[in-house]
C-alpha cells in the first residue's frame, strides 16, 4: 500500500510508493485547550514552576526575538496588497476608521450660542451639560427677518437670540480642558475592515514543525514559526477562525507496548488495529497548542514552547502525551525529526485521520475542522537557508547580535519579503482548499507572487553594492539566494525556472501537492470520501491551470 500522489504537474493521477510510515503505530495524543495544556504540565511534573520558566525565558531570550516585531523597519504581517484588495468599507463601528472616507461627507457639527442667555441665566441648561449660553438644537426655532435666517430660544425668562457656530467653539472660549471643534460625516460607511470569509472553510488549524536540528539558536527556531503566525492573524481578520500547534514530528526506535484501552474503560483504536501491541519503530507526531479559535497569539509562550534550550515545556507535555497511548513509564520523545518534505506529508495525512477519529470519540476537541482544513507548515527553504542567511547578516551589518542584524535597514527588507513568502505559500493553500471561484482565486494568487517578483527586485536594486561580506557584495548575495527561494531546488517554492522565468503551474503544483495526497495502509488511512474530495479538488485545479 501507499501514500497516493496527485501530480498536477503531469495532469495525471500517479501512485508513488511513498509508505515509509505505513506500518508504524502513529503516536499523537493532541494537547489542544490551555487548560489541558497546563493540567498536563501540572500532572507529569508537579514542581514544575511555568511562570518563573517562563520569566526566565522571556529574560533572556523571547526579549531579542520581539525585537523582530518591534523595532523592525518592516512590520512582520501579510499587509500591502494581500490585504488592500480584500479591505471592504463598512457603517460599523469595527476595524480602522478610515479619514479619507469621512472626509468625502465632512461638515461642522452647529451649537446655538445666545450672549445674553450666557449673562442673564448662566446655568440655565446645566443638566445638559453645555456650556453657558449654548442652547440644545431641539430648542431653538428659525425665523426669516429681511430675508435672513435667524436663530432663537424662547421659554418663560424672554427670547434670546442665538448666533450659529460650530460646536466646541463656546468650551474652548471658556477654557475647558480637552475642549476641541467637533465634526461628523454624512458618509456613513467611514470604517474599512477586511472582507468576510465566505469560502468553505470556517475553521483552520496549522501545525507548524519544530525540532532541533539545520537551525541554529532559539532565535532561529522562533523565526521559524512567523509564517504561521503571520497567516493565523491575516485568516482571523476575514473571519476565518484559526488555531496554531507547535508541532513534533519524529521517528522513535524504542520498544513500547500499546495501551489496551484508557483509565475509564474506553477502548483505543490503535491497539485495534495494530498487528502486534509490542513494537519497536513509531512515528510520534506531539501538536501543542499555541492559539486557540479567536485568540492572539502568545508568542512568548508560543515560541517557548518550541525552544530547544529551554525544552522542559516539550519534555513535559510530550511524556505526559504519549503515555496515554503506551504502558511504558519512562520514554526519551525525541527520535529522529529530519525526513524529506514528501514523509513529512505522510506521516501529517496519517494523523489527520486519527486526529479526525479519535474526534468523533470524544478523546480529541475541534469538530468544526475539516481534514482538508489541517494544514502542515515547514518551510524547506527556511530550514536549509536561514542559519547562513543570519550569519551573512551579521557579517554584513558588523552587528553583535542576529537579532539586531535582522532588523538593519540593509537586511530586513530582504528578511521581511522572504517571511511574507513563506506565510503567502500557505495561504495559498488556504485559498484553493476554501475556494468558490478558482479561476479568479488562481488570478489572484498569480498577481500576488507576481507582486513578490517585483519586489525582490526592487529590494536588489535598491542593495548596497559597496557592503561586502566574504568579497560578496549584498546585491550578489540577495540576488543568489532569492533565486535559491523561488527556484525549483529541494528548497525552493517552485516559483521560477533556473532561467529566472515565472513559472505559475508548477508553483500551484507544488503547494497543491500537500492537500491532494493521502494515505493507504494498516494505520489510520484516508478515508474513501476524502479520497474522493482531493481528487476532485486536484482534477479542478488541473482544469483551472489550462486557462493559464
Amino acid at each position: 500500500m501507499a501514500l497516493q500522489q496527485n501530480n498536477a504537474d503531469q495532469g495525471l493521477k500517479v501512485d508513488k510508493p511513498l509508505k515509509r510510515f505505513e506500518t508504524y503505530p502513529v503516536l499523537a495524543w493532541a494537547i489542544d485547550d490551555w487548560e489541558q495544556f497546563y493540567n498536563a504540565l501540572k500532572e507529569e511534573e508537579p514542581n514544575f514552576d511555568l511562570q518563573r520558566y517562563l520569566k526566565t525565558y522571556n529574560d533572556n531570550i523571547f526579549n531579542k526575538i520581539n525585537i523582530l516585531f518591534e523595532d523592525a523597519p518592516f512590520k512582520l504581517n501579510l499587509g500591502g496588497q494581500t490585504e488592500k484588495t480584500k479591505l471592504v468599507a463598512t457603517d460599523k463601528p469595527m476595524g480602522i476608521f478610515d479619514f479619507s472616507l469621512a472626509s468625502r461627507g465632512m461638515y461642522k457639527v452647529p451649537e446655538y450660542y445666545s450672549q445674553k442667555l450666557a449673562i442673564e441665566f448662566p446655568n440655565k441648561f446645566k443638566d445638559f451639560e453645555l456650556p453657558s449660553g449654548v442652547v440644545p438644537p431641539n430648542l431653538i426655532t428659525q425665523k426669516i427677518e429681511n430675508y435672513e435666517k435667524v436663530y432663537l430660544f424662547e421659554d418663560s425668562d424672554g427670547v434670546f437670540d442665538c448666533e450659529i457656530r460650530q460646536k466646541g467653539k463656546t468650551a474652548i472660549e471658556d477654557g475647558v480642558e480637552g475642549a476641541k471643534l467637533k465634526y461628523a460625516t454624512r458618509n456613513r460607511k467611514v470604517y474599512l475592515t477586511h472582507k468576510r470569509n465566505k469560502g468553505k472553510v470556517k475553521y483552520v488549524e496549522i501545525y507548524s514543525l519544530f525540532y532541533y536540528t539545520s537551525l541554529n539558536g532559539d532565535i532561529e527556531y522562533a523565526i521559524r514559526h512567523i509564517p504561521a503566525m503571520m497567516v493565523a492573524d491575516y485568516l482571523e481578520s476575514i473571519g476565518i477562525m484559526t488555531r496554531i500547534y507547535m508541532t513534533r514530528f519524529v521517528v522513535l526506535n524504542e520498544r513500547l507496548t500499546l495501551r489496551k484501552e484508557t483509565p475509564q474503560g474506553v477502548d483505543l483504536p490503535m491497539y485495534k488495529i495494530a498487528p502486534n501491541p509490542k513494537f519497536y519503530t513509531s512515528l510520534f507526531v506531539q501538536p501543542i497548542i499555541a492559539k486557540d479559535f479567536g485568540q492572539e497569539f502568545d508568542k512568548s509562550i508560543g515560541f517557548l514552547t518550541s525552544s530547544r534550550n529551554y525544552r522542559d515545556i516539550y519534555d513535559n507535555l510530550a511524556k505526559w502525551a504519549i503515555k496515554k497511548e503506551v504502558t511504558n513509564t519512562k520514554i526519551d520523545v525525541y527520535g529522529n525529526p529530519d525526513w524529506d518534505q514528501l514523509d513529512y506529508f505522510e506521516g501529517l495525512a496519517r494523523y489527520r485521520k486519527k486526529y479526525q477519529e479519535y474526534v468523533k470519540l470524544g478523546f480529541f476537541k475541534s469538530k468544526e475542522v475539516l481534514p482538508q482544513a489541517m494544514m502542515f507548515f515547514h518551510d524547506m527553504t527556511i530550514k536549509n537557508n536561514l542559519s547562513s542567511f543570519v550569519n551573512r547578516a551579521v557579517g554584513y551589518t558588523k552587528k553583535n547580535e542576529k537579532q539586531e542584524a535582522l532588523i538593519d535597514i540593509n537586511i530586513n527588507p530582504f528578511f521581511n519579503w522572504w517571511m511574507r513568502l513563506s506565510a503567502t505559500t500557505l495561504k495559498h493553500k488556504i485559498d484553493i482548499i476554501n475556494s468558490r471561484e478558482l479561476r479568479k482565486d488562481l488570478e489572484a494568487i498569480k498577481i500576488e507572487i507576481g507582486n513578490f517578483l517585483v519586489e525582490l527586485e526592487d529590494i536588489i536594486v535598491k542593495a548596497n553594492p559597496k557592503l561586502k561580506y566574504n568579497d560578496k557584495p549584498i546585491n550578489v548575495y540577495f540576488k543568489e539566494l532569492g533565486d535559491t527561494i523561488l527556484g525549483t531546488s529541494y528548497d525552493g517554492y517552485s516559483i521560477i525556472n533556473d532561467k529566472g522565468e515565472f513559472k505559475f503551474k508548477k508553483y500551484i503544483t507544488n503547494i497543491t501537492l500537500e492537500i491532494t495526497t493521502y494515505a493507504d495502509g494498516i494505520f489510520f488511512e484516508t478515508e474513501e470520501d476524502l479520497k474522493e474530495t482531493k481528487n476532485e479538488l486536484l482534477k479542478n485545479v488541473q482544469n483551472e491551470l489550462l486557462n493559464f
